[in-house]
């Protein structure tokens, strides 16, 4: 289905603006990997984005997409839930460089191990199945 053609799922996919042309699916695939990027990137103290905000895109994209993702979908969910978690254990501001300074060796090996929360055998396959997915439904969007 096109955006054109959406009805009671134009609620569902949040953020992602409507794209004339492109459905829902792809739509869905953007919002939950953007919403991955922007996770990986709180360590950097460069986006304010959040688990909230997070889960909600995560809640969006399993509406959106097909039945046979949703284990995928639910296990790099799990890690994503994990890795706000341990990153909230760890009491460090990351919008603050000085937080770094100040970091003590375990706080450095604490973020080692939030980095592994997504490398596990299940979560590469998850990824490789989401990935798969949108290689084959959303050509344009998957860059080589």
């Amino acid at each position: 289905m096109t955006t054109s053609e959406r009805s009671d799922t134009d609620a569902t996919l949040g953020t992602i603006p409507d794209i004339p042309g492109i459905d829902d699916d792809c739509l869905a695939m953007a919002q939950l990997f953007g919403s991955l990027g922007a996770a990986s990137l709180l360590i950097t103290g460069q986006t304010e984005f959040d688990q909230a905000e997070a889960q909600a895109q995560f809640e969006a994209a399993r509406r959106a997409l097909p039945d046979a993702l949703q284990g995928d979908i639910d296990t790099v969910n799990d890690a994503m839930n994990a890795y706000f978690q341990a990153l909230a254990d760890l009491d460090i501001d990351f919008s603050d460089p000085q937080a770094f300074a100040d970091a003590s060796p375990e706080d450095f090996a604490a973020l080692e191990e939030v980095g592994r929360l997504f490398d596990t055998p299940e979560v590469d396959a998850a990824f490789d199945n989401l990935s798969a997915y949108a290689e084959d439904q959303c050509p344009d969007f998957v860059s080589e």
